[in-house]
């Protein structure tokens, strides 16, 4: 019973973390597109 309980909040934190990475490369890379259009524009 705990182990299953572990496995489970160990899925669910590994899930939180590559949403969480997936999120921050989303936007550093709207970010960057954005500034590399207003140097663009320079």
């Amino acid at each position: 019973m705990f182990f299953d309980n572990f496995l489970v909040l160990n899925i669910a934190l590994i899930k939180l973390t590559f949403s969480s990475v997936y999120i921050y490369i989303e936007i550093c890379s709207f970010f960057g597109f954005l500034f590399c259009c207003d140097f663009g524009v320079f």
